[in-house]
């Protein structure tokens, strides 16, 4: 017992939280031992984003700064910094921004007008039918074989 009440006190957590789920379109949600916050993040091509997203100009208010990484480390190990691109919104008009600077680039979104409709084209849609119906399908066809 005394051993197990040792080992457990040596036990570390390292725990982060989920990433938020609801970031503004061009940006994806990150997580680190000191916090988390949406990433302005950019693309070259189609092929680099999700399905039914495109590769397109996304003006987004960007707050720029540095981070500590946080985390369990030895006393002795140097902090470490990083930098975010929080995308906080966005832009208003005129490329207004109550917090951070306007920056367009090109980004992985939506196409214009869609809000909120990539990957859930035929292939989304029959995913989730299958997913809701299947189960009961199944069910039946077990009972059916008895």
């Amino acid at each position: 017992m005394l051993l197990l009440l040792t080992l457990l006190s040596l036990a570390r957590a390292d725990v982060v939280d989920d990433p938020p789920a609801d970031c503004p379109a061009g940006s994806v949600g990150q997580t680190s031992h000191t916090g988390t916050w949406c990433e302005a993040a950019t693309c070259r091509s189609d092929s680099q984003c999700a399905e039914g997203q495109t590769c397109r100009e996304v003006a987004l208010c960007v707050d720029t700064y540095t981070r500590e990484c946080g985390g369990l480390r030895s006393k002795e190990e140097t902090p470490c910094t990083f930098t975010v691109h929080e995308a906080v919104g966005e832009c208003g008009a005129g490329g207004t921004c109550a917090r951070g600077t306007c920056e367009t680039a090109l980004r992985c979104a939506d196409p214009p007008g869609c809000g909120g409709c990539a990957g859930v084209g035929p292939v989304g849609a029959l995913g989730w039918t299958m997913a809701l119906v299947g189960p009961a399908v199944l069910a039946r066809g077990r009972r059916r074989q008895r």
